[in-house]
């Protein structure tokens, strides 16, 4: 018999029992989806995001549905959310929104630069052959890794640094997790006053390299009313579950290193409610 014949026959027979094989294992592991899925992923922004805390949106949507979460996507529409929360029969709250904050201020108008990097245009890059420019070893790299990964263009170049523009953050943290300094994090967008420094070295050090760098004089920690500023491995720190951003601490800063990133906003709210505070503790 022509080989070529059985050979032919051969793999196919190997096909069709393989086929039958899957067709049989589909049909018996077969698992029916919720209808609801699809429906309320057309709901949904369907940016991936993960500023809910799950990977995806379809994760999301099967959270919802199954009941695991009951809290609201930060960035789908309050009206997609509304008929969402109708479609599932759940009241579903609102998550708290966070905004990316980046603990660095200094531009070459504040910081001093060594040296020209030629390398990769990856802040990860530079940081793993040491081609950093700034003599700061805490500071901005500021070749915009964060940039690249931001799916809302929150982020964008400022001068030597990056800066994020609050009202496009949606509060993912895929910055967070590239940035090889770790000086960007997610605050409360309630929150507006941020340290806008990361450096562990002692004050003569800091002044050396940087104007607007924290020397660690401890005045916004003896000014703060609420005590939510401390200092823990020679780095000031806000509690953001005690700040309220009254602004005080913005006030008393020598080196400009504490900001307030809303700097027309009125605090005399702010600063009513810390004064009341105070006298009840009196």
């Amino acid at each position: 018999m022509n080989p070529v014949f059985i050979s032919t026959a051969v793999m196919g027979g190997l096909g069709l029992f393989c086929a039958g094989v899957l067709y049989f294992a589909a049909r018996v592991f077969y698992t029916q989806e919720d209808p609801r899925v699809d429906l309320v992923m057309a709901l949904l922004a369907n940016s991936n995001c993960g500023a809910c805390g799950y990977p995806g949106c379809r994760a999301y949507a099967d959270a919802l549905i199954s009941g695991q979460v009951k809290s609201k996507c930060p960035v789908t529409s309050s009206e997609n959310m509304a008929q969402i929360s109708r479609l599932l029969g759940a009241s579903l709250v609102e998550l708290e929104s966070m905004v990316a904050v980046i603990h660095c201020q200094g531009d070459s108008s504040a910081a001093k630069f060594v040296g020209t990097y030629y390398g990769i245009n990856d802040c990860r890059a530079a940081q793993l052959i040491g081609g950093v420019e700034k003599m700061c070893p805490y500071g901005c790299i500021g070749l915009g890794t964060c940039i690249t990964v931001c799916p809302s263009a929150a982020i964008v170049k400022k001068g030597r640094i990056v800066e994020v523009i609050r009202s496009r953050c949606i509060g993912c943290g895929k910055c967070v997790d590239v940035c090889p300094r770790k000086i960007i994090s997610l605050v409360p967008a309630s929150k507006d006053v941020v340290i806008a420094c990361r450096s562990h070295d002692r004050a003569p050090l800091v002044k050396e390299y940087c104007r607007v760098g924290c020397i660690v004089c401890k005045k916004c920690i003896k000014t703060c009313p609420y005590g939510a500023i401390s200092e823990d491995d020679n780095l000031v720190k806000i509690d953001y579950n005690v700040c309220t951003s009254c602004g005080e601490c913005v006030a008393v800063c020598p080196q400009n290193t504490i900001r307030a990133l809303i700097p027309d906003r009125d605090r005399s709210a702010f600063k009513m409610k810390t004064a009341q505070a105070v006298e009840v503790e009196k």
